[in-house]
């Protein structure tokens, strides 16, 4: 019989022990690490399970969580169950629990509950949970290789956002099971959205932390041109 919880994890296995970090994860997590770390003890918050290029947040949290342990300073790892195709209950818990870093699984709406009774003061996300961590004062970093960035884009918001397949929504399994919804419902499923710069406290590439330019602005292209020309000097 198919099992949704054990669908993934022959793969994820493979990857999260074989696999060791590239040169830019492994900068992006010191970094991530240096900008968090002036908190003393951290709960942190993450959302989702990122991919191989954008996998920063378990990079920080599980296979290089070494580098806060050995600071004493990394207390509990909560992380989301990611409706509806659930990549922090299937994928982000087993990587935390299998590197034996003490982690909690939330609802996704449990975020703002959680953030309200102070049991987290850092949030940090490949590249996705802000307004709550706004409301509650509790910085929020956005962990990305800056190949991830696309500096044609004058802003965020010319960004397309993809949709992903109804099924998610109408069935059971993240949509590979039966269909549960009322047929005849439509569905909008967007894959993710564009978070306001204001929401966000810093951007941490593998080249250093990206400041705003004011209050609701990143100037990413000119953090690129510059550490371009410090790279040719």
């Amino acid at each position: 019989m198919w099992s949704f919880t054990s669908w993934p994890l022959a793969r994820l296995e493979d990857y999260s022990i074989n696999m060791a970090p590239t040169a830019t994860e492994v900068t992006l997590r010191r970094l991530a690490a240096d900008v968090i770390i002036w908190h003393g003890i951290v709960y942190m918050l993450t959302h989702c399970k990122t991919g191989i290029l954008q996998q920063l947040v378990m990079v920080l949290l599980s296979v290089s969580s070494v580098h806060f342990r050995l600071k004493g300073v990394l207390e509990r790892a909560y992380c989301t169950q990611t409706r509806p195709f659930n990549q922090g209950s299937r994928l982000t818990a087993f990587e935390l629990v299998h590197d034996n870093i003490p982690a909690t699984l939330i609802a996704d709406s449990a975020a703002a509950a959680l953030m309200k009774f102070g049991r987290v003061n850092a949030v940090v996300v490949g590249a996705d949970r802000c307004v709550s961590a706004k409301h509650h004062n509790i910085p929020f970093f956005v962990a990305v290789p800056l190949t991830s960035v696309d500096l044609s884009l004058s802003s965020g918001e010319e960004r397309i956002i993809d949709e992903r397949s109804p099924k998610e929504l109408l069935n059971t399994h993240g949509g590979l099971g039966e269909q549960f919804a009322a047929s005849g419902i439509s569905v909008w499923n967007p894959a993710f959205d564009v978070t306001p710069a204001n929401l966000i406290t810093g951007i941490i590439t593998e080249k250093g932390v990206i400041t705003k330019k004011g209050t609701d602005a990143f100037d990413i292209k000119g953090f690129v041109q510059k550490e371009a020309v410090q790279a040719s000097a």
